[in-house]
C-alpha cells in the first residue's frame, strides 16, 4: 500500500510539474483582435492589437513596453490617411514632410524618432501579418526593438495606397535622452 501511495504521489507531482511547465506567463496572453481585418467600426481594437503585438516582441527581448502617446498616434494616423487619399507609399510625403517633421508638428518632441509603414490586402492586412512582416524586415525590426524608443503611436487607414480595398498601417516611435545626472550652470 505504501508503494502505491508513493507512486500516486509521484504521478500527481509529475502531472503538476508538466502543467506548470506548459503554463503561459501573463505576457504570453494572446493579443485580442490580432487576426481581424480593419474596418471603420473596429479601428480602436485593431490599433490595440498592433500595440500588443509590438510590445510582445519587445518584452520577449527584455525591452520595456512602448507607452502610447497621443501625438505619435496623431502623426501616424494623419500620414496613413494621407497615403491612402493621395495614393503614395513613402516615408517622405509629396509635400516633402518626413517622419520627424510630422511627429514634431503633432506635438511630440523626443530626441529619437522613427516610423514603420506597411499596407496589405485581405488576410495580409491583419495586425498579426503587419507585425510579422515588420519583424522579418531588418529596418522595421530595428525600430521595433530599438531600446531608445519608449513611446509609440499607431495609425490605420482603410484602403491601400493604390486606391484598392485594404489597410495602410503607420507606426511612429519616440524616445528622450535621459536627463539624469546632467548639471546646468
Amino acid at each position: 500500500m505504501q508503494r502505491r501511495a508513493t507512486s500516486n504521489a509521484l504521478v500527481a507531482l509529475l502531472v503538476s510539474v508538466m502543467l506548470l511547465a506548459g503554463a503561459k506567463p501573463a505576457s504570453a496572453a494572446p493579443c485580442r483582435h490580432s487576426d481581424v481585418l480593419p474596418s471603420m467600426s473596429n479601428l480602436g481594437q485593431v490599433r490595440s492589437a498592433v500595440r500588443c503585438l509590438l510590445n510582445r516582441e519587445r518584452t520577449r527581448r527584455g525591452l520595456p513596453k512602448l507607452k502610447p502617446k497621443g501625438a505619435l498616434a496623431k502623426a501616424a494616423q494623419k500620414h496613413g490617411d494621407n497615403m491612402v487619399r493621395k495614393r503614395f507609399f513613402s516615408h517622405v510625403a509629396p509635400n516633402g514632410s518626413t517622419p520627424q517633421s510630422r511627429i514634431r508638428i503633432a506635438g511630440y518632441w523626443g530626441d529619437y524618432l522613427g516610423e514603420n509603414l506597411a499596407w496589405g490586402l485581405e488576410g495580409y492586412a491583419t495586425p498579426r501579418q503587419m507585425v510579422f512582416n515588420w519583424m522579418h524586415s531588418r529596418r522595421h525590426r530595428r525600430n521595433i526593438l530599438d531600446r531608445r524608443f519608449r513611446d509609440g503611436g499607431v495609425g490605420i487607414a482603410i484602403g491601400d495606397p493604390r486606391g484598392g480595398p485594404g489597410a495602410t498601417y503607420a507606426t511612429t516611435f519616440g524616445g528622450r535622452r535621459s536627463r539624469v545626472g546632467r548639471t546646468f550652470g
